[in-house]
């Protein structure tokens, strides 16, 4: 008797694929908004839960990259997290030392608190262009910005960055 797939061995498998391909960054993702470990892997999981429930949707109605989709998911999951009245009470400060993924990749200090002081619009541009590796396009679909919105971001958050660069050397 010959086996045929059903609808959700076919997605069983994409998910799987995507966990695999896509969880590190998810995490260092979920990470920067929730600054906490265990908060942030409950966020990925929240992330490719709703992957999963919305996969054939996904498949049949976007052209967009499929690392795209998951950053919009795993941004709006945290920033769902962030809404909870619990979370605002809780004291939430990194040291550049337990970002992951930011630390293993610069160096410099000055240079990670400086971007996670930005405000979280113009962060979320830097993160997922420079630490993420999105397109401009990408990070359009991930933020449901526009690409000229998102230029419009990454450039202001680069002027603010090297302004507040240049006077932490100068100072």
């Amino acid at each position: 008797m010959e086996h045929t797939f059903a609808k959700s061995d076919v997605c069983d498998e994409a998910i799987e694929r995507l966990m695999s391909e896509y969880g590190t960054a998810i995490l260092r993702v979920c990470y920067t908004y929730v600054k906490d470990m265990s908060l942030a892997e409950d966020a990925m999981q929240d992330t490719f839960i709703k992957a999963y429930k919305s996969y054939g949707r996904f498949r049949s109605e976007h052209d967009n990259s499929e690392k795209a989709w998951l950053m919009r998911i795993a941004i709006n999951t945290c920033k769902d997290y962030l809404r909870t009245s619990w979370f605002r009470h809780v004291d939430r400060n990194l040291t550049p030392e337990e970002m992951i993924g930011f630390g293993e990749e610069s160096k410099d200090r000055t240079l990670i608190l400086t971007i996670m002081a930005l405000p979280a619009k113009l962060k979320d541009v830097i993160v997922l262009y420079y630490y993420q590796g999105l397109t401009i396009q990408e990070i359009g679909d991930a933020l449901g910005l526009s690409k000229s919105a998102v230029h419009h971001r990454l450039k202001e958050a680069q002027k603010q960055l090297k302004e507040e660069l240049e006077v932490s050397i100068d100072g």
